[in-house]
């Protein structure tokens, strides 16, 4: 059967932002994007438990998920760190999908210290939240923490006064105080932190200028469906105690008011970010429904207009900080934003919520090898002014297997590679037989690259790359991130203190062996081979036996009967993994070719006829042309 094929273009001059949209509409054809999810946790606004135990160690828990839920959440967890034997930071990691505002959440004690445990955790979240029906109101600190302004309830005057605000409602402070002391914070109220000094501990996760300084600070606050609550407004270094500041009590939204952020469409990527030095798109590809690690998000970023890194993760956090400089490290949030989310060393590389996990900044990657610049980059050729076409060929046979490829067709070439680019194909299947997706996420992909120029291409050869550790340490190929299914296929290696050392990646080549290259060089003996066989014009493969001459010939010959020149089909996805955990559609094939004439320019989109019923197109392949124009062609089924 025939595949499908569509084509997005980029016409004329062309940026990374067009690059990221560009693969944003080619995965809306595929009907790849998941769809809308709302209900993501962004914030927690109070917990209680976690009790203190004699001899708890310090200890930080990176992915913990919930015990119990008062409502239908699904998928968040979160990070927890002890400290003296108790409860320092409550993180939010996976921000989940299907929460409501103020829902509790309970995660269980003994995921958290193993040996001699904390009790339970219980809290509070706050979702990512539009409301309407919300009013602003602005309060003046003056003198020694003297608040004036409006609130809900008309006049706000004095010190140690009450502020009443309404989830939606936005709180504007200035700090018109003389001393410089006199900074302005908001803070929880709950036991837990009610010390003398304000930090990262006690801070509020989503207040804009926290720590405002004296006569130019200002501080804002929008608290989100969940923060309903009682709050403290005060100074850093507990100038006039706790209760000598001022009191902020957050009432509910009302629930008609509430609508919760969508992320994602069946039309658009999960999260984007174009404006962005290093834009980036991310795909919630859905590989196996109802499976805790079903989904996988896929990062697309740009360092430049030639190469396309990616980053892989079983969850993704789209929320930005509020406030550089307090919002990331606030307890109850989320901490650096933009980031791929899960455990240390199974999903992300090193810390899931720092700098390295996060796709605006870092320069930590998926499978990129001493950085992004290496040979596994997915290159776009870089013809800014040229036409770009990402060309799509879809199986019949199995829709979910799909080969896509770059394509500048507006650019001249004498050969395939002077305007076609890079070949990927996404890895979409499940496999019961090896992994399950309640463990595991599948995160790779296998690109098909030909051989690099040997003096006229004589060497040709396919080279089918297929990576295996997620995101890791692209500069010393270490700290990969194991949870990805493909990784069982790694060979690992200790070292020192380092976790892990690892290929990053498993190749498969194969060769055409009707090419001798150029009649000089043997074929290489670790490569796959094509079998050939052509009585009529091969006298190195039919030829021999007796001296005497017969129809001009030297040699006796092997019978036609014996030819062999079909289109390979039930190719691996890669022949070096075994099992093979998947093996391309028979609408994808494998064709050795060999014309007698020189310098023949094959390019993709170019058709082979082997019957009338059955035509081929090519999509990318490596082939010399010396004294003949032969080689191996990766093709897709047009007819």
């Amino acid at each position: 059967m025939a595949i499908s094929t569509h084509t997005v273009s980029i016409a004329g001059t062309w940026t990374k932002a067009d690059l990221i949209n560009q693969w944003e509409d080619a995965f809306e054809w595929l009907e790849w994007h998941g769809d809308t999810k709302t209900g993501l946790i962004i914030g927690i606004s109070t917990f209680t438990g976690g009790d203190y135990r004699e001899g708890t160690s310090d200890a930080d828990h990176y992915d913990v998920f919930a015990k119990s839920t008062s409502g239908i959440g699904t998928g968040a967890s979160f990070s927890v760190d002890l400290s003296n034997g108790g409860i320092n930071h409550v993180r939010v990691n996976r921000p989940g999908y299907g929460y409501t505002g103020g829902e509790e959440i309970t995660i269980d004690g003994a995921d958290i210290d193993r040996t001699s445990g904390v009790g339970d955790i219980s809290f509070k979240v706050a979702i990512a939240s539009t409301i309407t029906n919300a009013v602003s109101y602005a309060i003046t600190a003056t003198d020694y923490f003297v608040l004036s302004g409006t609130d809900r309830n008309g006049v706000v005057s004095g010190k140690a006064t009450s502020i009443t605000i309404k989830e939606g409602d936005t709180l504007k402070f200035d700090n018109n105080m003389s001393n410089s002391s006199y900074r302005l914070n908001i803070v929880w109220n709950c036991d837990e932190q009610s010390g003398t000094s304000v930090g990262s501990t006690n801070r509020v996760f989503n207040v804009y200028g926290q720590n405002a300084i004296y006569n130019t600070g200002e501080m804002f606050w929008t608290p989100v469906s969940g923060q309903a609550g009682t709050y403290l407004v005060r100074d850093d270094n507990g100038n006039e105690g706790i209760s000598g500041v001022g009191t902020i009590t957050v009432l509910p939204a009302s629930p008609s008011d509430v609508t919760a952020l969508g992320y994602g469409s069946t039309t658009t990527f999960y999260a984007k970010n174009t404006t962005n030095a290093y834009p980036y798109g991310v795909l919630r590809h859905v590989i196996a429904e109802n499976k805790k690690f079903g989904d996988t998000y896929r990062g697309f970023s740009f360092r430049d207009t030639t190469n396309i890194v990616f980053s892989v993760g079983s969850a993704f956090s789209p929320h930005k900080p509020w406030d550089s400089d307090h919002g990331s490290s606030a307890n109850g949030g989320s901490q650096y934003p933009e980031r791929m989310a899960g455990n240390s060393f199974l999903d992300t590389y090193l810390q899931p919520q720092s700098t390295q996990a996060s796709l605006t900044n870092s320069s930590h990657y998926q499978y990129t090898q001493n950085g992004y610049t290496d040979g596994t980059r997915f290159q776009t050729g870089g013809n800014t002014t040229e036409q770009l076409d990402l060309n799509i060929y879809r199986s019949s046979l199995d829709p979910k297997f799909v080969v896509m490829s770059y394509k500048a067709p507006t650019v001249s070439s004498t050969k395939l590679r002077e305007n076609t680019f890079d070949t990927i194909i996404f890895h979409n299947f499940t496999n019961d037989n090896l992994w399950d997706n309640d463990d595991l996420f599948l995160g790779g992909y296998t690109q098909i690259i030909p051989s690099a120029d040997y003096t006229n291409d004589n060497l040709p050869s396919l080279e089918f790359r297929t990576s295996l550790t997620g995101n890791h340490d692209d500069g010393n190929n270490r700290y990969p991130s194991k949870r990805m299914a493909e990784f069982g296929y790694e060979g690992i290696k200790l070292s020192g203190t380092d976790p892990y050392y690892v290929q990053q990646y498993c190749s498969y080549y194969i060769q055409p062996t009707n090419n001798s290259a150029g009649g000089s060089t043997p074929m290489t003996f670790d490569h796959g081979r094509v079998y050939y066989r052509n009585a009529s014009d091969d006298p190195e493969r039919s030829w021999g036996g007796t001296s005497q001459q017969e129809s001009g010939n030297q040699y006796d010959k092997i019978g036609a009967g014996a030819d062999f020149n079909a289109v390979v089909k039930g190719i691996p996805l890669n022949g070096n993994l075994i099992p093979v955990p998947y093996y391309i559609p028979d609408d994808f094939v494998i064709i050795n070719f060999h014309y007698s004439n020189p310098n023949t320019n094959i390019s993709q989109g170019d058709t082979i006829t082997i019957s009338g019923s059955e035509v081929y197109t090519v999509i990318t392949g490596s082939y010399n042309q010396d004294t003949h124009t032969r080689g191996i062609l990766f093709c897709a089924r047009s007819t």
